[in-house]
């Protein structure tokens, strides 16, 4: 179980399989949940909103990546939280 929050609708995903599937969504509002605004690792204060070292982060933060440094994070909508 998680105590994650959805980045889009801030509604609880307290049964969340781990580790999170590329193809998991939100059950309130359908968005992806391995996405970049569900990582511990997004930073909007940076360019490329990424404090993780890698080359290419995904362009689209909202949409769901194959990014091998993703962590699920415990956030409120889109501020970030403590890693699970």
């Amino acid at each position: 179980m998680t105590d994650a929050i959805c980045w889009n609708c801030s509604k609880p995903l307290p049964e969340l399989p781990l580790p999170v599937s590329r193809h998991e969504y939100c059950p309130h509002c359908a968005e992806p949940v391995h996405c970049c605004r569900m990582c511990v690792h997004y930073a909007p204060r940076l360019a490329d909103q990424c404090d993780a070292e890698q080359t290419e982060p995904p362009t689209d933060k909202t949409a769901a990546n194959f990014c091998d440094f993703f962590v699920l994070a415990r956030r409120s909508g889109s501020g970030a939280g403590d890693a699970e």
